[in-house]
């Protein structure tokens, strides 16, 4: 059985998805520990010096950095990290694309996409509901929501106020803030806090403001595919031309935005919702590339393929 300890973490790590990806993706037992473990995983909440409790603890065989966070944006609980501690970690794993031999390009939102069979992600971002957008989608008839606690970074609140001369655009969380005296026409009410409350939150609306906080080359988080998975088209800010995780998500069915084409993404998001006849053709796509599920396994073949190999190199497995 291995012994894991999270340092650094948002949770303890006792039903994280890296200890479920061992126990049922590779068939490994583990057990998370307060003293003596074998696997440190570390991540950018800083509380603790990796380097420090490695020292202090010499029964750590194994060392794991991951970030979701990103770590370019002086906004971010990320910052300062983006070294990715690839000179102390035997695997560090990230959003960004590098070109190392200890990093896995392995971004967040792959955590939270729940392929039943392996039941590893979050229960409530079940990966059926991708495949199958417009059979899941229950009475979106609302017109566009946010779900946000700020916009540090203004990335997602300069859409607003054209968008909201259409309509009025629902808002829930401390992004509510940014809009007292101005010109944005909303309406305030709550999502809840937990991650089921914002599935039931989204299925009410037809488009959802959706964009990270911060733009970074391959910083994908969650938002995208909560977004689909609630049933709503997505509103993402990105720079001109970017694709969106090209071998997952089919980029013609998120609305992109920037500062340069805010007028343009506005008109298209007006056209789908006043022509009943396009948006059932806009929704009727498929939001997931045919092969989307064999590129997910891709990721997760590559990271067991590696952990199993420090596994036997570090004497953890038999």
């Amino acid at each position: 059985m291995l012994k894991l300890k999270f340092i650094n973490w948002w949770s303890n790590g006792k039903d994280d998805f890296f200890k479920k990806f061992i126990e049922n993706y590779m068939n490994i037992e583990t057990v998370v520990v307060d003293h003596e473990p074998d696997i440190l995983f570390f991540s950018v909440f800083h509380k603790i010096s990796p380097h420090q409790y490695v020292k202090n603890n010499p029964s750590v065989k194994l060392k794991i950095f991951f970030t979701g966070e990103d770590t370019t944006s002086s906004y971010s609980r990320g910052c300062g990290s983006d070294h990715y501690y690839l000179n102390f970690a035997d695997i560090s794993l990230g959003f960004k694309n590098l070109n190392h031999p200890n990093y896995i390009r392995f971004p967040l939102w792959l955590t939270y996409i729940n392929i039943e069979k392996y039941n590893m992600g979050k229960p409530c971002l079940p990966f059926n509901k991708l495949e199958n957008f417009a059979a899941n989608r229950n009475n979106n008839e609302d017109f566009c929501c946010i779900v946000s606690n700020h916009d540090s970074n203004n990335t997602r609140t300069k859409i607003m106020e054209p968008l909201s001369q259409h309509k009025a655009i629902h808002v829930a969380g401390g992004i509510m803030r940014c809009f007292k005296d101005k010109n944005v026409s909303i309406i305030i009410k709550g999502a809840g806090k937990s991650e089921y409350d914002k599935q039931n939150y989204l299925k009410k609306f037809k488009f959802n403001i959706c964009s990270e906080s911060s733009i970074s080359d391959g910083y994908v988080t969650e938002k995208l595919f909560e977004c689909i998975i609630g049933g709503c088209i997505p509103i993402y800010y990105c720079n001109d031309n970017v694709m969106i995780e090209p071998e997952i998500l089919n980029n013609d069915f998120i609305i992109k935005y920037n500062n340069n084409n805010i007028d343009s993404a506005v008109q298209k998001i007006k056209e789908l919702d006043t022509n009943k006849e396009m948006y059932n053709k806009f929704i009727a796509k498929k939001p997931l590339n045919d092969n989307a599920y064999c590129e997910i396994i891709k990721y997760y073949d590559l990271l067991k393929t590696n952990l199993y190999y420090l596994f036997n190199t570090h004497s953890l497995i038999n």
